[in-house]
């Protein structure tokens, strides 16, 4: 038995040992197994079995999915170039897919990661365009504003983030947007007004920009395992209920 064979049976054999009962395809375990490798942070592997499920299967319910995540895959190991282009297939192939704005939306980052910043807000803004409502909609009006801050136009940096804080007031991008308009300010006012130790942080603060903006991206991606995978939990006890 091949190696990738004897791995698939034992991912079948533990998803059926948990009370899954119902008979489990090839290219299901395909995806749950690279889907379960993906959340355990290892990147690599999932990489290898979701190219194994989109080569090994041209019509399979998982595909737009796992380009998806083969993307997201990438994304994390910060194979940003090779994310571009799985996103902008999966977008091509699956337009209709509910994880296209997701796609989109890391499509924006991928490019932003490479410094692509006038492509990373096209992304961005069509995200907002299609998605006003959606939960990534004030990511991608933040990620514009600092878009706007890398290209050095201040300005509409600081008017973008004016809008995040007023289309979003609640949303995880506030405290982020008062944060960048503060370091673009020195503070809201002239410096004599401001605390030196504040212009002080928030220079050091600037140092540390792009370790914050990992830090960010982390937290996104945590939130968005744990919401897949209780997605996907809720999806086999479903399928599992229909086939009982």
């Amino acid at each position: 038995m091949k190696i990738k064979q004897l791995i698939l049976t034992v991912f079948i054999l533990a998803i059926t040992t948990l009370g899954f009962s119902y008979n489990i395809t090839i290219d299901e375990a395909q995806f749950e197994l690279a889907l379960n490798l993906y959340i355990q942070g290892q990147y690599d592997s999932a990489i290898e079995e979701f190219n194994n499920l989109i080569v090994e299967h041209e019509i399979s319910p998982y595909l737009a999915e796992g380009y998806y995540w083969l993307g997201m895959s990438q994304y994390m190991k910060k194979s940003y170039s090779k994310s571009t282009l799985t996103f902008l297939k999966m977008m091509r192939k699956y337009p209709h897919s509910p994880m296209y704005k997701y796609s989109l939306y890391y499509l924006g980052r991928s490019f932003y990661a490479r410094g692509l910043y006038d492509k990373a807000m096209n992304r961005f803004q069509q995200y907002l365009e299609n998605y006003p409502n959606e939960d990534l909609a004030d990511n991608s009006l933040f990620w514009i504003g600092v878009s706007y801050y890398r290209k050095k136009d201040n300005t509409k940096a600081l008017k973008t983030f004016d809008e995040v804080l007023k289309r979003y007031p609640l949303g995880n991008k506030a405290e982020a947007s008062k944060y960048m308009k503060l370091l673009i300010t020195g503070g809201g006012g002239g410096t004599a007004s401001v605390d030196p130790e504040q212009i002080k942080a928030l220079a050091n603060w600037e140092d540390l920009l792009k370790a914050k903006e990992e830090a960010l991206n982390a937290k996104e991606e945590l939130n968005n395992k744990k919401e897949q995978a209780l997605k996907e939990k809720e999806k086999q006890i479903h399928q599992a209920e229909q086939k009982q």
